[in-house]
């Protein structure tokens, strides 16, 4: 529960700095809010419930319209898609105004998807241990 606290609070932060600079985010933001979904994915809490039942439902969406596009249902894919679009803006000049609201619902994005699951999955065949 302690680290859900210090989710909420990661996330209130950076929603001070993006309302002060206008809703324009920067690094700093983008990193709080990821640093905020991680800890309050892991919390397990009341927020941590709502998080999940909304990742449940964006997962759904995604295997889906995933299932439609190509046939078979892969809504890991919007999880990659979308820690590729945080890393790659983080890498770049100019942050996007939606990357700290992608960075903030990744970690919850990535849990439901089972994404670590897969990952781990590979790692083990792969020999490596964590």
């Amino acid at each position: 529960m302690q680290i859900e606290v210090l989710g909420v609070a990661a996330l209130a932060v950076a929603l001070v700095v993006l309302w002060r600079h206008g809703w324009r985010g920067s690094r700093f933001t983008v990193l709080l809010m990821l640093a905020g979904g991680v800890a309050i994915a892991a919390g397990g809490g009341l927020i941590t419930q709502w998080l999940t039942a909304l990742g449940g439902w964006l997962a759904s969406m995604a295997g889906t319209a995933t299932g439609t596009a190509f046939g078979v249902g892969m809504p890991a894919v919007v999880a990659i898609a979308a820690a590729v679009w945080v890393t790659v803006d983080l890498k770049d000049r100019s942050i996007h105004p939606a990357t700290p609201w992608v960075a903030l619902a990744l970690p919850t994005v990535v849990m439901v998807t089972g994404a670590t699951a897969i990952a781990g999955d590979w790692l083990t065949s792969a020999g490596v241990t964590l």
